[in-house]
């Protein structure tokens, strides 16, 4: 009796012609292909950075974002405190920071922890592995000292977004990384689907 692959008339079924040009239908058969291991899953993570964004305060119709490794606190980059949204000239800022200020709509900035009382609004948790983790911990102990903020460019959004770059992550780009909500937005897109969970 011919069977679909020995009939010359006759044309191979679906399952039998695409595993006949793989090589694994052959002597082994369907079920022997089907058994096959499935190609490597990507490693379980070893931790998470969680994003967080919170309401705006004041002012502030934005709101805020800031960066946690593995369940530390969480980090933000905003003005320097009691400065406010306006451009001034600080007597203890070194001398590269006074005159980017004096160039009008730059602030002197500083990474601050976000207390843990602050509730957010709105959390991604992105899977990360050791290399990944030491990476952000690392972007965050560089960049605590003074450091120039600004509010459509160098600001709390752009510098998580930073953070995930320099790390080797995924993460929204400018401008799409310059509002906090916006952050969040394309941060859900890439890793909501990817095993990352809202805490």
């Amino acid at each position: 009796m011919a069977t679909p692959l020995d009939d010359e008339e006759q044309e191979p079924g679906l399952a039998s012609g695409l595993f006949a040009r793989s090589g694994l239908f052959g002597q082994r058969g369907l079920g022997a292909a089907l058994s096959q291991p499935a190609l490597p899953a990507k490693p379980a993570p070893d931790g998470y950075a969680t994003v967080s964004l919170y309401p705006g305060e004041g002012l502030n119709r934005f709101g805020h974002v800031g960066i946690s490794v593995n369940g530390d606190p969480t980090y933000g980059f905003e003005p320097t405190p009691g400065i406010g949204m306006l451009p001034i000239v600080n007597r203890e800022l070194p001398e590269w920071l006074k005159a980017a200020t004096q160039a009008g709509n730059l602030l002197p900035g500083e990474v601050d922890m976000i207390s843990p009382e602050t509730k957010a609004a709105d959390q991604v948790r992105i899977p990360i592995t050791a290399e990944e983790a030491a990476a952000l911990r690392k972007y965050l102990l560089n960049n605590t000292g003074p450091n120039i903020y600004n509010l459509l460019g160098r600001n709390c959004s752009t510098f998580v977004g930073d953070a995930l770059r320099e790390a080797g992550l995924n993460g929204p780009s400018y401008p799409f990384n310059a509002r906090p909500s916006s952050l969040l937005q394309g941060l859900h897109k890439l890793y909501d689907n990817q095993g990352a969970s809202q805490p």
